[in-house]
């Protein structure tokens, strides 16, 4: 194929062309995208349907000082339309390369399979949700899955449906890249669970992943363009080259999740204790864990047994009589106000230090109300003169 490129578009540009009225943008490049939508819309639409997954990952994006490079900002990446547009006909291609090499080389294709959610991650979800009141959430094929997570719901709360989708990605197992000869990879288990799909590859993206190269030097041989190398004819070759992807991918996210720790923690260093409202993600022995979805940060908030009631079962804390929160009734989903800062007590560690202030107290325009600002020394959660009463496990 030859390809003429008529215009290299960031994907705000694409969407801006994309937004444009018709009226007055015919051009020959913004037709092309809108026809371009219109087919990947139809193409998303027939995915959704055979069950593909609509989960989110919950990536975050820094804006860092020009000079220092420290963050100084941190935002929920936005995926656009024209982001869809892109990776609709990425999957298209992925998909029909992987159908084509695993036909033409039976023994020693690399594919990309990705299983089931754990059972065992999954059914603590679930839990989580019982506990709110969400007792019909279903995952046993990835339409039970898909058809759940579009029907939880939280009227008052945008936050919490993409919450769900997030905790559902990390029940997620790893998706792996294999060979198609491996004896203990069978065929029924070629599937890629999130996708929905029979055959699957990475191909769009050779000049960043090398298993994009293997599968192009597979493509290239199926179509007769080039011999295909013969180091690649070894099945055991293949295998093992798989098991080294993996490996290295798999560390690729450990480094990216370590990276957004370390950059979280360096915007709170400067900021300082910052008071921040969050959604209890979990109750736990030792307190709530929180996430607040303005700073894409989470951490667990410690609860005192001097002053709580903590009844892991039912997911709900209350507050102690006598102590001052007394009066207070909170279970897992409910909104939180928490301080947020650096913890300075373990410098090795750079983790963040949560404090539970309260619940939310909303102005009359729904906006939630100020709150006086701690000093990162001042303990709400000190001990009281009672003495300590036990988690109830039910």
């Amino acid at each position: 194929a030859v390809i003429r490129s008529r215009g290299a578009l960031s994907y705000q540009e694409a969407q801006e062309r994309l937004d444009s009225d018709p009226a007055e943008d015919q051009s020959e490049v913004t037709v092309a995208i809108r026809n371009l939508w219109k087919l990947a819309q139809k193409l998303r639409s027939k995915r959704i349907e055979d069950g593909a997954l609509n989960l989110e990952s919950g990536e975050l994006k820094f804006e860092l000082d020009s000079e220092t490079q420290n963050p100084v900002n941190v935002f929920s990446y936005e995926s656009r339309d024209t982001n869809h547009l892109i990776e609709e006909f990425m999957l298209l291609a992925n998909r029909k390369v992987a159908e084509e090499i695993s036909k033409c080389w039976e023994q020693t294709s690399v594919l990309r399979r990705h299983p089931p959610p754990k059972e065992e991650s999954m059914s603590e979800l679930k839990k989580l949700l019982a506990a709110y009141g969400i007792k019909d959430f279903e995952s046993g094929s990835n339409k039970e899955l898909q058809y759940s997570l579009d029907h939880v719901d939280k009227p008052d709360d945008p936050f919490f449906n993409r919450l769900v989708r997030i905790m559902s990605t990390r029940c997620m197992d790893f998706a792996r890249y294999f060979c198609t000869g491996d004896p203990d990879v069978p065929k029924k288990d070629w599937g890629h669970f999130g996708l929905a799909m029979d055959h699957y590859t990475h191909f769009t993206s050779p000049i960043r992943r090398y298993a994009d190269v293997l599968v192009h030097r597979l493509l290239a041989a199926s179509q007769g363009i080039e011999a295909l190398p013969v180091v690649m004819r070894n099945q055991q070759e293949i295998k093992d080259a798989c098991e080294h992807l993996n490996l290295k991918h798999r560390n690729a996210q450990y480094a990216d999740r370590a990276s957004v720790s370390f950059h979280l923690y360096q915007l709170f260093l400067k900021r300082g204790p910052t008071v921040a409202e969050g959604v209890i993600m979990r109750v736990q022995r030792e307190g709530i864990s929180v996430a607040s979805d303005e700073w894409g940060a989470e951490g667990l908030a410690p609860l005192s047994s001097k002053n709580w009631l903590l009844i892991i079962d039912k997911q709900t804390a209350y507050g102690r009589p006598r102590s001052k929160f007394e009066g207070i009734n909170m279970k897992v989903f409910d909104r939180a106000v928490v301080s947020i800062e650096a913890d300075l007590e373990d410098l090795s560690q750079r983790f963040l230090k949560f404090t539970f202030l309260g619940m939310p107290k909303r102005r009359p325009d729904g906006k939630l109300a100020p709150l006086p600002a701690i000093p990162s020394s001042a303990n709400p959660e000190a001990p009281s003169d009672l003495p300590p009463l036990p988690v109830v496990a039910e």
